[in-house]
């Protein structure tokens, strides 16, 4: 391996917990083209607001949160990373992505960060980060076997942003407008007892399979919220009560 090549290892770990939350302010143009986000902005006055969730699906819902709570563009929401880009101005950045941590660690019980700015990772690695023997730089995410549910989300009013960034306008769900509707997100371990939950959801109640992943345990259910409520808690007791699994509680927004 030469030693300017930097190697990433990703392995996901089951949890409940807010890793990253950054906000950058003034960033270089070069950024806002590499991300693919609208390069006309004022720069000067302009800010980036980074996250990183576990379980990834959560981005899904911090997504919701910050185009709701402040004037923000939402760049980039990835459920399958847990990654979650905004922008907008500072002040307005700062506000979700405090709003965004407040939620998670308040309502949903979520292991949060603290908020910080480009400083901290001044002070952290001191331009000089850790690195493998072979000069790489690593990231480790290791996924640990269980036998639980660690997210049973409702989101009761859908943007069409969040909509689109889901993707449930194509594919099997072309020419489909789920804007406005309740939207449930469910994540197991392991992942494939998500074809279980998907099962009893769509046999219990009027709702929609928006996603089913057997290989993230990735759930997300379409429909009216009450729908969805009664869907999402029928799957809890049968996995808590019928498969012994540990359960989270449900929670709304």
């Amino acid at each position: 391996m030469e030693q300017d090549q930097i190697r990433v290892v990703q392995e996901t770990v089951s949890g409940k917990e807010i890793t990253l939350a950054h906000v950058i302010g003034g960033p270089e143009p070069i950024i806002y083209t590499k991300l693919g986000l609208n390069p006309s902005v004022d720069y000067g006055s302009s800010a980036l607001g980074i996250m990183n969730i576990t379980p990834p699906e959560s981005a899904v819902i911090a997504s919701d949160i910050a185009i709701k709570s402040a004037d923000v563009y939402l760049g980039f929401a990835d459920r399958f990373t847990g990654t979650m880009i905004i922008s907008g101005e500072i002040a307005d950045v700062t506000t979700a992505i405090t709003e965004v941590v407040r939620f998670f660690h308040d309502t949903l019980g979520y292991v949060t960060c603290k908020v910080t700015r480009q400083q901290f990772f001044d002070e952290v690695f001191h331009g000089n980060p850790p690195r493998g023997e072979n000069g790489e730089i690593r990231i480790t995410r290791v996924r640990v076997p269980g036998r639980e549910v660690d997210l049973a989300h409702v989101m009761g009013t859908s943007a069409r942003r969040t909509c689109e960034t889901l993707g449930l306008d194509i594919g099997t769900h072309e020419g489909e407008d789920h804007t406005g509707e309740a939207l449930g997100f469910m994540r197991f371990t392991p992942w494939e007892a998500v074809v279980v939950a998907a099962d009893i959801a769509v046999k219990h109640g009027s709702v929609e399979l928006g996603f089913m992943d057997r290989f993230n345990g990735s759930l997300i259910l379409c429909g009216q919220i009450a729908e969805i409520e009664s869907a999402e808690q029928e799957i809890l007791d049968y996995f808590d009560h019928e498969l012994d699994f540990h359960v989270c509680k449900m929670t709304r927004r």
